[in-house]
């Protein structure tokens, strides 16, 4: 499940996660994020992670459709999780998408993700 987080910055897209996404869920989040595309050259991603289960093959490629086409508005990411896991992706994000930044955060440094995120 995808849910939108409300974020002060009108650049950052907020996106809580728990289990698995599906189309639907994706689907809501492109919307959100071309809300803030049509208004904005550069879109900040901020996502908290928790007990994530993977993505449906559908909401894999709804969220690749859209983000080939669209990669060059996305220039940070901030991952906020609890799991080792998230922190190795996220690191490896960091170096396969060189125009984007990313960047993981514990729990307890949420805070200190927001300010980033919203820079």
């Amino acid at each position: 499940m995808l849910d939108l987080i409300p974020m002060a910055a009108p650049h950052v897209i907020g996106i809580h996660v728990t289990g698995k996404i599906e189309k639907d869920d994706i689907l809501r989040a492109i919307e959100a994020a071309k809300v803030i595309i049509a208004g904005h050259d550069s879109v900040h991603v901020y996502v908290e992670a928790e007990d994530f289960d993977g993505i449906s093959w559908e909401a894999l490629w709804e969220d690749m459709s859209f983000a080939f086409p669209n990669f060059r508005h996305f220039t940070r990411k901030a991952v906020v999780s609890d799991t080792r896991w998230m922190e190795t992706l996220s690191k490896i994000g960091d170096k396969l998408c060189p125009g984007i930044e990313v960047r993981h955060f514990s729990p307890e440094e949420k805070a200190a993700a927001i300010k980033w995120i919203e820079e």
